[in-house]
C-alpha cells in the first residue's frame, strides 16, 4: 500500500529490480509506478475493499505504506488522519487475517511515536511512545500489536525523517519554512 508515494516509489523498483512482482496500491497514481506487475487504486478506509484486494491478489507480503504523513494536514483535518491512518491499517491488518492469513505484513510507522529530540538518548525498542502531533497519535495506534493469541505475521517498524528525491514538493516547502526560523514540526 502506499505506493504511488515517495517511499512507495522506491520500493516497488527496488523489489522489481530484485525479481520480485509487484501488485502497486495506492488512493491514486499521478503516474505509472515503474517496476509494478499491475496496479490498483483504492481507499484504505474500505473495509470491504481491501477484503477484495487480498482475496484477489493472495501476496506473500505486504508493505503496508499508505496513510497520510504531512503533519499540518494532521493539524487542519485530524478527523481525516486518524481514520486513514489508523482505520486503514485496521482494514489492511484484518483483510490479511481474513483473506492471507500467511501473509507477511510490515506496518511502516514513524519515529515521531517517541517524540525524540535531537539531544536526547537513543531510541531504543523498548523506549516509551509519547506521541505529540495528530500523525504521531495516528501511527502509534495503528502499530500497536493487538490483542495477545490472534494469529497474524506483522512487524511495525519506526523510520525516521527522509527526505529526497521524489518528495512531495509542499514537505520540502514546508521544511525549508520551519528550519529557517530555526524550528522543526515534522
Amino acid at each position: 500500500t502506499g505506493a504511488g508515494g515517495f517511499v512507495g516509489r522506491h520500493l516497488v523498483h527496488e523489489l522489481a529490480q530484485s525479481g520480485h512482482e509487484v501488485l502497486a496500491f495506492d488512493q491514486s497514481f499521478s503516474s505509472a509506478v515503474a517496476g509494478a506487475t499491475s496496479s490498483s487504486t483504492g481507499d484504505l478506509r474500505d473495509a470491504a475493499a481491501m477484503d477484495r484486494l487480498f482475496a484477489a491478489t493472495r501476496p506473500d507480503a505486504c508493505v503496508h505504506l499508505g496513510g497520510l504523513s504531512f503533519v499540518p494536514a494532521g493539524r487542519a483535518n485530524p478527523e481525516i488522519m486518524l481514520a486513514v491512518n489508523i482505520i486503514g491499517t485496521v482494514n489492511v491488518l484484518e483483510a490479511v487475517r481474513a483473506q492471507v492469513p500467511t501473509c507477511r505484513v510490515l506496518v511502516v510507522s514513524t519515529a515521531q511515536v517517541y517524540q525524540a529530540t535531537p539531544d536526547g538518548p537513543p531510541i531504543r525498542e523498548d523506549t516509551p511512545l509519547l506521541p505529540a502531533t495528530v500523525y504521531a497519535i495516528s501511527k502509534a495506534a495503528a502499530t500497536v500489536p493487538g490483542p495477545p493469541g490472534e494469529a497474524l505475521r506483522y512487524v511495525a517498524e519506526a523510520v525516521a525523517f527522509m527526505v529526497g528525491s521524489g518528495q512531495h514538493g509542499a514537505v520540502t516547502v514546508h521544511l525549508g519554512d520551519q528550519t529557517k526560523d530555526g524550528q522543526l514540526d515534522v
